[in-house]
């Protein structure tokens, strides 16, 4: 599990859910911590990142699952379907339409 080391903090996404602000280029599936108005920090893993330009990303926060036996596990490495090019990908990697990482 890699960690960033980049300055977060919570942001509200167009959908309404709390998303992550990064001050730097993150990639789906990183640790990040984020820091929240009153100072205090929170860890969080980084979705699916909606948006990056000239060192800002904007990211969905990944939510765990709980599968039928009541473990928990993550989404990483699903393949799922770019919101911009169209095609099915794997997070992590590069979006042909947008330079944006998956």
């Amino acid at each position: 599990m890699n960690t960033a080391t980049v300055s977060c903090t919570y942001a509200k996404l167009h959908n309404g859910n709390w998303g992550i602000r990064a001050k730097g280029v993150v990639t789906a599936g990183e640790t990040v911590t984020v820091t929240k108005r009153d100072g205090t920090t929170k860890t969080e893993t980084v979705g699916r990142v909606l948006f990056c330009k000239d060192g800002l990303s904007i990211c969905a926060i990944e939510q765990a699952t709980v599968s039928s036996r009541g473990g928990r596990r993550g989404s990483r490495g699903a393949r799922r379907e770019c919101d911009e090019c169209g095609e099915y990908v794997t997070p992590g990697t590069v979006c042909w339409e947008t330079g944006c990482t998956h």
